[in-house]
């Protein structure tokens, strides 16, 4: 009597778990295996996503390509401070600053002639290059910028800085061969308009 109990006991027990789990709303969509498939899925973008990154990063590093020297620089003829013919060849073998502005710059072109003054003189300390290194100043104003007004402008950054000015054509030649670009403004504007 008491296993037909037992018997009778788990059938109504299993009636009665399968009525209960039927009307148990389920937990929600938050369970441990969406969290799973979440995880690996996010796993797979980021490592997708570095792979991609790293691939482009080679094929744009390895199209880089080059071809012969860069085109900068080239002959160039203008006049100093005291008004004698200068070219480019004057200064072969020897290590040229050069910086294009104009001597009207309010800001930009006295603070890097200062940078290169401080150049200059860190390098004059060198024994080697003491006599090698010449900083050259070059105008592109050559409407306003006279040779006294260059060479008055560059002695007060550094004794050896060489200003160079010239006639407009002198000066373009020189700024396209650095590959400088710069406009010309309308020289009718007043004096306090005209910067350069």
């Amino acid at each position: 009597m008491f296993s037909v109990y037992l018997n009778s006991q788990r059938k109504v027990s299993g009636i009665v778990r399968r009525f209960s789990t039927a009307s148990i709303p389920p937990k929600g969509p938050i369970s441990w295996a969406t969290l799973a498939l979440t995880f690996a899925t996010g796993c797979g973008v980021v490592a997708y996503y570095n792979v991609a990154k790293s691939r482009k990063t080679m094929e744009t590093s390895s199209k880089v390509e080059s071809y012969g020297k860069p085109m900068l620089g080239g002959p160039w003829s203008l006049v100093d401070a005291t008004g004698t013919p200068v070219t480019s060849g004057d200064f072969l073998g020897k290590y040229v600053l050069l910086y294009f502005g104009f001597t009207f710059c309010p800001d930009i072109c006295p603070n890097e002639l200062v940078k290169m003054a401080r150049v200059v003189s860190s390098l004059d300390e060198t024994k080697e290059l003491a006599d090698k290194v010449v900083p050259l100043f070059i105008t592109l104003d050559p409407y306003r910028d006279t040779c006294e007004q260059v060479g008055a402008y560059v002695a007060d950054f550094h004794p050896k800085m060489v200003g160079l000015t010239g006639t407009p054509g002198q000066v373009a030649k020189a700024a396209k061969a650095f590959r400088v670009y710069f406009t010309e403004v309308d020289k009718k504007e007043g004096e306090d308009d005209y910067l350069g």
